[in-house]
């Protein structure tokens, strides 16, 4: 999709764009942002994406 649909969801792929963005609080007052450009129309589950600090 394009936007997070609950306030659990942080990461969002856009599969028509291939657009990776990063929401801080889910639905929350902070807007999300562009974290990386995949290709579009990616297989990606939750499970793909790792977040190594």
């Amino acid at each position: 999709g394009t936007a997070a649909t609950t306030a659990n969801q942080r990461f969002i792929y856009d599969g028509s764009t291939g657009a990776l963005f990063f929401d801080s609080d889910g639905i929350g007052l902070n807007e999300q942002i562009q974290i990386a450009q995949l290709n579009p129309d990616l297989a990606m589950t939750n499970a793909d994406i790792f977040v190594i600090a």
